[in-house]
């Protein structure tokens, strides 16, 4: 479905007068799929300063309209429904280790908890549909015993590479499709000219290899003429400590990197993009009209009139001095076309698990106008075993790291309604506008909406049964006129 969304820059590029102090798009078609997802969830690169604004083969001023685009991100919306759920609560772990405890606490570095290294994981499993985690032991290496390891906090410590960080020169496979090695960028260096040489490591089940990509490998063929071996680093675990996370299994093991099922997702943001940009171009002409007006050679130009705010004509016309301005069909079309690309957007989204929901101006509820996208059950409980799987291999690594033998539970949430939250809370409201409910069913809505709202304050729920147990229900008012006509004997 990707391909339904690809763009005729190169045309646009061709044909666009230059005008406007040279044109300055880069055309998405040419840029990595996995990088243009990542770019358009973190609104990086040609989405942050709009240079994956299509210009139009006969637009002067693209340059402007670029710099005053603006990008909205539902791509983000869509994606981070798929699985923030899942870490909503607190993730509880049950085990009996303290190494592993100095671990948990801080798994990616930089006091970077289990959970939240997880959960990054999980992010880009959904962006990509795989993500690659390494585990590395490089902060025990100058502890002799295990308890200098735990005293100074030094545990295995682990970090992601994404899918265009795999370099497939240096990744292999067995005849069955057994991972033998892989490759991934690690870092460039600049040269003497300036240049920037990458570095990629390699790993496999005994060490990792860092090589040296070099300078000149246009009609390099073999790997050794595109690198040079650089160091070597020996672990001797007898497996490649590299997690690899897939949101499906692919049907060929050897196909490490999985067509990006996102990547629709992300050029329909894009489209939309484009049409907002567009649209407001076609907004701002028509509210700022164009001054006609009869002339001979530019005299009115004294005016102070810019060059673009009028347009002359022969004096002896008999049209009399105006204002115009575009036609307002045009933008009511822009607007049409917008919508029906945002309707594709939902519906290609209800593909990936996830239900968009269209916000109202009639809404009550203040959680109605909080989301806009919900993941549905059986997509979030998805997200809640990848998280499981995540966790599971990590720890295996760890006890290979370590040589520990962790016992270890985790379990992640697995009942999600959260596309029924802001309905019931509706519900709840208007049950207890109605005066003639008793008060007993009204406590009973206090509690389940307290319930809702804050599911794991027992203490807050203690408090409000006691006081809507002490709360008389005030007697409701007596009309006058029924005082005033009824028996007074």
């Amino acid at each position: 479905m990707a391909d339904e969304y690809k763009f005729d820059l190169d045309n646009s590029l061709q044909n666009a007068p230059n005008t406007d102090s040279g044109l300055s798009a880069i055309n998405p078609n040419t840029v990595n799929e996995f990088q243009l997802i990542e770019q358009a969830f973190y609104v990086t690169d040609g989405f942050k300063d709009g240079k994956y604004i299509i210009p139009h083969g006969r637009e002067s001023f693209y340059n402007s309209r670029r710099q005053f685009s603006c990008y909205t991100n539902y791509f983000k919306s869509i994606i981070r429904a798929m699985y923030e759920p899942c870490f909503a609560e607190e993730i509880v772990r049950e085990h009996n280790n303290d190494l592993f405890e100095v671990f948990e606490k801080n798994c990616g570095g930089e006091n970077i908890p289990l959970t939240k290294f997880v959960k990054v994981v999980s992010k880009y499993v959904k962006m990509h549909d795989v993500c690659f985690v390494i585990m590395d032991n490089k902060n025990q290496e100058s502890f002799v015993s295990r308890a200098e390891a735990v005293q100074n906090k030094a545990a295995p410590f682990c970090y992601i590479k994404k899918a265009y960080e795999v370099n497939l020169d240096g990744t292999h496979f067995d005849d069955f499709g057994k991972l033998l090695s892989i490759m991934f960028f690690d870092h460039s260096e600049k040269n003497s000219a300036g240049r920037n040489i990458n570095f990629y490591r390699q790993w496999d089940s005994e060490k990792s290899s860092l090589y040296k990509q070099k300078e000149d490998t246009e009609s390099a063929e073999t790997f050794n003429e595109k690198y040079t071996l650089e160091s070597e680093t020996y672990h001797n675990l007898g497996e490649i400590p590299v997690l690899v996370v897939y949101e499906e299994v692919p049907d060929s093991p050897k196909n490490l990197l999985p067509e990006p099922s996102k990547l629709s997702l992300a050029k329909l943001n894009l489209v939309i993009f484009n049409q907002d940009s567009e649209k407001r171009e076609v907004a701002r002409n028509q509210g700022f009209s164009i001054l006609t007006v009869p002339e001979n050679d530019g005299e009115n130009r004294d005016l102070g009139i810019g060059v673009n705010n009028y347009i002359g004509y022969p004096p002896d016309s008999s049209n009399k001095p105006d204002f115009i301005s575009g036609d307002p069909d045009l933008l009511r079309a822009l607007s049409e076309l917008r919508q029906e690309t945002m309707e594709s957007l939902i519906a290609v989204a209800e593909q990936s698990g996830v239900q968009g929901i269209t916000k109202s101006k009639d809404a009550k509820s203040g959680l109605a106008y909080a989301f806009e996208f919900f993941a549905y059950e059986s997509t979030l409980q998805a997200s809640s075993k990848i998280a499981e799987e995540i966790e599971t291999g990590i720890i295996r690594l760890f006890n290979l790291w370590t040589n520990e033998k962790v016992e270890y539970e985790i379990h992640y949430p697995t009942n999600f309604k959260p596309n029924k939250t802001a309905e019931i809370h509706d519900i709840y409201n208007q049950t207890l506008e109605l005066m003639e409910v008793p008060k007993v069913f009204k406590d009973k809505i206090w509690i389940e909406k307290f319930k809702l709202l804050f599911p794991d304050d027992d203490e807050g729920l203690a408090a409000l049964e006691k006081q809507l147990e002490e709360t008389v229900e005030p007697e409701l008012p007596v009309d006058k006129e029924e005082i005033d006509n009824g028996d007074e004997s």
